[in-house]
């Protein structure tokens, strides 16, 4: 890869118009295929509810945490095969990634890595959670979950006959 192709990369990761443009499946979807062809890496990406019209706040901040965690799993794990479910509920939206990797000890590494500790401040921002597990040998899981607003219709007016 040239230098400029590189800065290209960065680039898009640093502002992704395709979440603007897209939607956030979609824009999850061209991030995992995207990268997983250019690192030969398999990311299968199950979608079971969630749509693109997520607020931009949460989609926003749930992006960048599969960013980080793709990116992570590529770097440091050693696995060719990552799961990346999205689930979308009455009251939550749920992301879950996991890797049969090398996995690591999150003790270990707790407040040492940016990376981690960027995704723990973005789920904080939208009241939300990230539990990460792993253990040597073991491969790593990262649930991040956010409370999503259930909308509720407004009532219909009752009218008096």
């Amino acid at each position: 890869m040239d230098i400029s192709t590189a800065i290209e990369d960065l680039s898009h990761e640093l502002h992704s118009s395709s979440l603007e443009y897209l939607g956030f499946v979609s824009a999850v979807k061209k991030l995992a295929g995207d990268l997983g062809e250019r690192q030969m890496i398999e990311i299968e990406i199950k979608n079971d509810g969630v749509t693109n019209t997520v607020p931009s706040e949460i989609s926003l901040c749930l992006y960048r945490i599969v960013q980080e965690a793709l990116h992570n799993a590529v770097k440091h794990s050693g696995t060719k095969y990552v799961k990346v479910h999205l689930q979308q509920t009455a009251d939550q939206i749920r992301i879950t990634l996991r890797d049969s990797g090398k996995g690591f000890d999150v003790g270990a590494v707790n407040g040492r890595g940016l990376g981690l500790a960027s995704m723990r401040e973005r789920i904080r921002l939208v009241n939300g959670t990230l539990v990460i597990r792993s253990k040597p040998t073991a491969g790593t899981i990262i649930r991040a979950c956010v409370p999503f607003p259930v909308i509720v219709p407004p009532s219909h007016p009752i009218t008096l006959q």
